[in-house]
């Protein structure tokens, strides 16, 4: 960890408060965020309202940076990963019966990736094709 300007004074006052002994990291983190974090910072109203709007990966990366912030049951983490993916997405993982987010968001990963090969497939597809057009080298 490396602090500068404010951070390395407030730290330092923080440290001879307690008499130069450290305390335990959580507690450190408990009052470096009451000292620096927002003030209306709340990770779980975050969550609850965190919706996939972008690809797979873009919300993967926002829930993450919002579950790291709560201390949450992986079960848990689970059902509230699911239920911010768009609804075509959720039900095809939900098929699967995952038990982790890894394997939802493998799984919403590959839903992804073929959904974006059958829209070119539409898109190249006319009424009086009998057969699709091969879309593997396009």
């Amino acid at each position: 960890m490396h602090f500068e300007g404010k951070a390395l004074k407030w730290h330092h006052a923080y440290v001879k408060s307690l008499w130069n002994a450290l305390p335990g990291w959580g507690e450190y983190v408990k009052v470096l965020l009451e000292r620096f974090g927002e003030v209306c910072d709340d990770p779980m109203a975050d969550l609850m309202k965190l919706r996939q709007k972008g690809t797979i990966g873009e919300y993967h990366e926002e829930f993450d940076a919002i579950i790291t912030r709560l201390d949450f049951p992986a079960e848990n983490s689970l059902s509230c990963f699911l239920g911010g993916l768009r609804n075509d997405v959720q039900m095809m993982v939900k098929m699967f019966q995952t038990q982790t987010v890894r394997k939802a968001f493998t799984l919403s990963k590959l839903y992804e990736s073929s959904h974006t090969v059958m829209l070119k497939w539409v898109s190249h597809w006319k009424p009086d094709m009998l057969f699709p057009p091969n879309l593997c080298f396009q």
